[in-house]
């Protein structure tokens, strides 16, 4: 049986049994997998430092299960994230790892994922590449804003004044609920155009955005998103 190689990123790495570890990897071309990568005791520090998250390597592995047996890493890019944007690295590490399937391609999701890491590295603002991620990933995972067409009247959605927005329906120049967000014309056009950069734009962007996210996640809880609650003013950037 011949072996897997591909491009990836480590999503998750924890420690199974007392010289292995499980890794979760996003590859470029296989999606996300499992790998069963053996350490031996005498390698264990060298050998787990390029088993964590934020570093995309390439990757040959072999076997016929669900969880497939690492045969060799080569690193190509560590990503040196620092506090506020080590933990934004890891709240899109958690949606990868919730919201996608496994063995199902998705390079373009890929690319911005990678792409995210290399802006978090250096920018001063968390708040446009998160953005950006989370847009491309509702888009990839076939669950993108729709801000063309009215939920409501099937109408497009153009012209001035107020919108709504509710997480299940989507945007209506009705109010389809009390718990509907009231968003101005010009906000669903900075929406639309990725103008994340925009204060007033990515307030909102950041409310619709993790609505439509938790709506797919359901009752699962994002560890990252609530360590940035309670340690930074992530919210006013």
């Amino acid at each position: 049986m011949s072996a897997s190689e591909s491009v990836g990123l480590i999503l998750h790495s924890r420690r199974f049994r007392e010289n292995s570890r499980i890794i979760e990897v996003f590859t470029q071309e296989f999606g996300r997998i499992a790998l069963l990568a053996r350490v031996a005791s005498k390698k264990a520090g060298s050998r787990s430092s390029g088993l964590q998250p934020f570093q995309e390597s390439l990757f040959r592995w072999r076997g016929r299960s669900e969880l497939q047996n690492l045969q060799s890493l080569d690193t190509l890019t560590v990503y040196e994230l620092k506090d506020k944007a080590t933990i934004c690295g890891m709240y899109c590490n958690e949606l990868i790892m919730n919201l996608t399937a496994k063995f199902l391609p998705l390079p373009d999701l890929y690319l911005s994922y990678r792409d995210t890491l290399k802006t978090l590295v250096h920018s001063k603002s968390l708040s446009v590449p998160l953005r950006e991620f989370e847009t491309t990933l509702l888009e990839q995972l076939g669950y993108g804003l729709n801000l063309e067409t009215d939920c409501l009247s099937a109408e497009p959605l153009q012209g001035s004044g107020d919108y709504y927005y509710h997480a299940q329906l989507g945007f209506s120049r009705q109010s389809p609920g009390n718990d509907a967000l009231r968003i101005d014309a010009g906000i669903l056009e900075g929406i639309r155009e990725r103008k994340f950069a925009e204060k007033k734009v990515a307030r909102q962007a950041k409310y619709i955005l993790g609505s439509a996210i938790q709506f797919q996640l359901g009752n699962k809880p994002l560890k990252s998103r609530q360590l940035l609650q309670s340690i930074t003013k992530y919210s006013h950037e």
